[in-house]
């Protein structure tokens, strides 16, 4: 090559370069817009509603009487804690690193609320303040380091701005399913599990502590079942937790016939999940509350007996092979 086009050759490279550069600092969308240790909610108010959406999914949170109820799901009695959780993670919310990047990258941080695909779109969360005045903040995917998460990536809509924030609000799925209050107890408090066919007993596991393992009680030939197999049984039965849910209304048709999951926790709570009929890949249930135990201090139980009765709670059918004993 002679040395005038080696000249023209590296001449040419040169401006690409520039041009590339300056495309890239022109793009960027980050710059001097926020400073490590700033604290993104100065003005903390009281909050009237929390609006979170993520393509076709949405929950809408507002408040009753002072208690936080799914608002597109019947007004259905949301988990407190869980919003109680995201509030104080929002007011102590502070930016650890500032993120310079094109648009073209909120793909990559699940921040491009455009993209066709879910795991690209941002939750969109939006605070509702009693004052009147509004804010959003966009939730993308988890910052890892390390291996682990070290915090979460987060856009400003209004500036366009990422930063990092260690503050990784976890429990802010748009699926308004997340957030119902979960009345079935969890693995942690349950002492004994059975399934009822009719009058007749299927099958029983239990443990005389909370800190043992579930063992198969009836019929005898599960008793042998190892501690690892049991706990993959009992890990899907305890699925059963996570439920949809819609008023209660008359059922024509009923597809089961006294078939119930019964579980009692530590203090002789019995709450008996009923089936009663197929509705597409669901299963409607009714749920009942009865105990023997001493809750003088408990001061909900009645309301949530109350509450029990005006819901059917939906199951997935997948679950049904697990409890019948037939997969």
């Amino acid at each position: 090559m002679k040395l005038k086009q080696l000249y023209k050759v590296l001449f040419i490279s040169i401006g690409l370069l520039l041009l590339f550069f300056m495309t890239r600092k022109n793009e960027g969308i980050n710059r001097d817009l926020f400073t490590p240790g700033q604290v993104i909610f100065n003005d903390v108010k009281e909050l009237d509603s929390l609006v979170l959406e993520q393509g076709p999914l949405k929950t809408e949170l507002h408040q009753v009487d002072g208690d936080w109820v799914v608002k597109n799901r019947f007004d259905f009695i949301a988990d407190q804690k869980q919003i109680n959780d995201v509030i104080i993670d929002l007011k102590n919310m502070k930016v650890a690193q500032t993120v310079d990047a094109r648009s073209e990258d909120k793909k990559f941080y699940a921040l491009d609320e455009q993209s066709d695909l879910l795991n690209e779109r941002p939750v969109e969360l939006s605070l509702n303040y009693k004052d009147g005045s509004h804010k959003k903040l966009h939730l993308g995917k988890s910052h890892a380091q390390g291996g682990k998460a070290a915090g979460r990536y987060y856009l400003d809509p209004e500036n366009q701005g990422i930063f990092i924030s260690t503050q990784i609000l976890r429990n802010t799925q748009a699926d308004p399913r997340v957030w119902l209050r979960k009345f079935l107890p969890d693995y942690k408090a349950v002492l004994s599990v059975s399934y009822y066919s009719r009058e007749r007993l299927i099958w029983q596991a239990g443990r005389s502590y909370l800190s043992k393992p579930f063992k198969f009680k009836y019929p005898t030939e599960l008793s042998k079942m190892t501690d690892k197999q049991a706990y993959s049984f009992m890990s899907q039965i305890f699925q059963a937790r996570y439920l949809d849910v819609e008023v209660a209304r008359p059922i024509k048709k009923l597809d089961f016939q006294g078939e119930r999951l019964e579980f009692v926790d530590h203090v002789g709570r019995i709450y008996t999940l009923e089936l009663l009929a197929r509705e597409g890949k669901l299963i409607k249930c009714r749920m009942r509350l009865n105990t023997d135990a001493d809750l003088s201090g408990a001061k909900d139980y009645d309301g949530i007996k109350q509450t029990l009765s005006e819901w059917h709670f939906m199951l997935s059918e997948r679950l049904l092979p697990f409890m019948q004993m037939k997969q």
